[in-house]
């Protein structure tokens, strides 16, 4: 439960979104010491948001594996247009100025990589785009070694025939991960799906045959 507290907390902070809880928090500060106006949208959006807390947040508490980004996506909405709100009565250049650094906090998000023992929401961040083109250099690189794609073993996402995820017509595909069978194996940051027992596996029993890297993101072919 105390695990999960935290998880959530982070989800709340994760990708640049503290910039935005920061600057809600600051603007509510304002209204509560009699500063800004709290328009009666914004009172809506609080009314809203905190009904959505009181839905979304037990599950997440009680249980394992349901605090993922994309289940408070709700929660991120209305809280966003709580800013939104907020913003619209703030005057003068200091309206341009707090959009400006939560903007850019926002965006600086997308870069946020957290080390390969972290597990992180790559589905809920720009962060993961190049790798698409990792694992097609990878994929290229295997055909021109002649090695077939089910014998390299990997974990979700890339498991399975390559027509479900590029539409090529490609029926063959990377093999769920058995460290008994494969000598091959297909490991990128991206895949959270390695404990770290197993990628303490990967660095002492096995060697990187190749390795590709572009913006934060690695796909690594290891053999042992």
């Amino acid at each position: 439960l105390l695990r999960n507290v935290a998880v959530v907390g982070w989800r709340w902070l994760d990708f640049g979104r503290v910039f935005v809880v920061g600057a809600v928090a600051y603007l509510l500060w304002c209204w509560w010491r009699g500063r800004l106006p709290l328009p009666p949208f914004v009172r809506r959006m609080l009314l809203l948001w905190g009904c959505l807390l009181l839905l979304l947040t037990p599950t997440m508490l009680l249980y394992k594996g349901l605090s993922a980004h994309r289940y408070l996506l709700p929660a991120f909405l209305c809280f966003s247009l709580i800013f939104a709100g907020l913003l619209t009565v703030v005057e003068g250049w200091r309206r341009w100025a707090l959009f400006a650094v939560v903007f850019a906090g926002m965006v600086s998000g997308n870069c946020w990589v957290y080390p390969k023992h972290v597990s992180q929401g790559w589905d809920s961040t720009l962060a993961h785009l190049p790798w698409y083109e990792l694992c097609k250099e990878a994929i290229a690189f295997l055909d021109r070694e002649g090695v077939p794609l089910d014998s390299v073993g990997t974990v979700f996402p890339a498991i399975g025939p390559l027509e479900w995820f590029d539409l090529n017509g490609r029926q063959d595909g990377f093999a769920r991960l058995d460290w008994q069978k494969h000598r091959l194996v297909l490991y990128s940051n991206i895949m959270n799906d390695f404990s770290d027992e197993e990628l303490r596996t990967l660095q002492t029993s096995y060697e990187v045959w190749r390795q590709w890297e572009r913006g934060g993101v690695c796909v690594g072919l290891y053999r042992r």
